[in-house]
């Protein structure tokens, strides 16, 4: 299921060139496959930063469509 997910996660952050976000899902769909979890916590923190850097993007370009 983490394979699943992150593959569409993955394809979603390509989708709106959020590329630091699905280089990330890249690392964390490969754990998958590889059913192999180990630093998983560690990849979860960087996911958590590049979504934030990426909602701050999306924030800045709202306001400068105002």
């Amino acid at each position: 299921e983490i394979r699943m997910i992150s593959h569409s996660l993955k394809g979603a952050s390509g989708n709106v060139s959020a590329k630091a976000l699905r280089q990330t899902f890249i690392k964390i769909e490969e754990m998958g496959k590889q059913n192999d979890l180990t630093g998983a916590e560690e990849i979860l923190k960087t996911m958590d930063q590049r979504f934030e850097e990426f909602s701050k993007r999306i924030g800045i370009l709202k306001e400068e469509l105002k």
